[in-house]
């Protein structure tokens, strides 16, 4: 990322020209707003740009590492964690008596809630609870549910 290189240019003592500083911290500005509906672009550019002219490097790489994700928290949960905070939903599906006639999951990986990396695990991890619970399972996806909402 153009802004990460200008933070570790800083870093270093490398002198660069002001003119190529600004141009690179204007490209990573246009990149990350990007990401944000063009209507909403021209109000945040100005904050933006000062979030990043004041940011640390270990902010930016965090930036950098969450690639297409910006809106990431900077959170990997490790094995451990997933199975505990599975534990937990359980134990709380469980205490909630009867079967019941539908569970709605919502991955929440696009707005970035759930990070990417561990979505896999924690869907799967759900769908065990449920069936440990409950039995066998009717699995819907949405795109099986848009399909069908098309149909006479």
């Amino acid at each position: 990322m153009e802004v990460l290189r200008l933070a570790e240019a800083e870093e270093e003592g490398t002198e660069a020209s002001t003119g190529r500083d600004e141009a690179e911290l204007d490209r990573g500005v246009e990149r990350l707003l990007s990401f944000l509906p063009a209507a909403d672009q021209v109000l945040h550019r100005p904050a933006l740009r000062d979030a990043l002219m004041n940011a640390q490097k270990s902010e930016l790489r965090a930036l950098q590492e969450a690639g297409d994700m910006i809106s990431l928290p900077h959170f990997r949960p490790s094995p451990a964690k997933l199975r505990e905070h599975l534990a937990a939903v359980e134990a709380f599906v469980a205490r909630l008596g009867d079967r019941p006639c539908a569970v709605t999951v919502a991955r929440s990986v696009v707005d970035g809630f759930c990070p990417m990396r561990c979505h896999c695990a924690l869907e799967e991890g759900v769908l065990e609870i449920l069936r440990r619970l409950f039995g066998d399972l009717d699995i819907m996806y949405g795109d099986e549910l848009d399909q069908r909402e098309q149909w006479p």
